[in-house]
This record gives structure tokens, sequence and C-alpha cells, in this order.
């Protein structure tokens, strides 16, 4: 979605209308054109609270692909499990954060990412789980300090099980 897009589906006045707009006008300043240099500069800013995770190489005939090489970077090293922390600590860290915190609706690596990042940032998050949320991604997003909203919530609580169960 380009800033005209958003600048045409965002809110109509008051107070989100506001943040909306100094979100439409900070990606115009930047650009919204992903370079080599953007990229760098985001990594940078991230660098403290990530984990640098390792590359591996395997032989792609264990995977019955051939053979050459495959690498793999192993992200599952991360905070959070998943690369996904990567892109939850830059928007935490790239955009302003309301006084009442951040929202995500994740019941999987997105959630538990946004999660970690606020806890470590010190900011509020709620995270909107469905229904079929993993009790193990439930226990980590709650685990994080996260509030939990929606249907799968109750599943987290001790000796309850699997959400819709």
């Amino acid at each position: 979605m380009t800033v005209i897009e958003r600048q045409q589906v965002g809110p109509r006045g008051g107070p989100d209308a506001a943040r909306w707009n100094e979100t439409i006008a900070r990606e115009r300043e930047m650009g919204s054109e992903i370079t080599r240099e953007r990229i760098a500069a985001t990594e940078k800013l991230i660098r403290p609270h990530i984990r640098r995770t390792p590359v591996i190489e395997v032989d792609a005939a264990d995977f019955g692909l051939g053979a050459s090489s495959i690498c793999l970077k192993l992200e599952l090293m991360q905070h959070s499990g998943s690369f996904k922390v990567r892109g939850a600590f830059a928007n935490l860290l790239m955009r302003k954060v309301p006084p009442v915190g951040v929202i995500a609706a994740s019941g999987g690596n997105h959630g538990v990412a946004v999660a970690f990042g606020a806890m470590r940032l010190g900011v509020k998050a709620a995270i909107f789980v469905p229904k079929v949320t993993s009790s193990a991604k439930l226990d980590r997003i709650r685990a994080y300090g996260a509030e939990l909203v929606g249907p799968a919530r109750d599943a987290a609580r001790p000796g309850l099980g699997r959400a819709g169960v």
C-alpha cells in the first residue's frame, strides 16, 4: 500500500487522525523506497535489541533438492524464537509509541515478538489472539507481560487447556 493509499483509508478526525497524519508525514520524509542505506540504518537501530544469529551451510540433497548447498540463517535463536522480532523492534523504535502502548493481532510469532519488544522497551502491549492460538504461544505472550485480548486469552491461565478445546 502506498502513502497515498494509506491516507485514503486512514482515520477521519480526532486524535487517531493526528497520529495517522504524523506517520504519513514521516513516511513522506523518509520516502517509501527500500534502499541499502535504510536497511543498514534500521539494522544499526535494532542491533542492541536482537541476537546475531548464525548462518549454516547444508547439503541441499539432505532435503531432496539435488546436489548444491543451501545457507540457513537460524532465526529461531532470536529472543522470541523467530525473525519477527526484527520487525517488531524496528516498528517500536522508529515510530512514536503512544502512552497507552501498542497492539498487535496475532496468535503466532508476530504476537510473541511484539510482546517481547514491548517488554524490553518498557512499553505496554495488548495482543489480540484468535481462538485457535496454541497454549505455548499464549504462555510466551503472557510471560513477556503483554495483555491477551480475544477468545484465546483464558487458555494461558494455569489449569486450562488449549483455547477452544
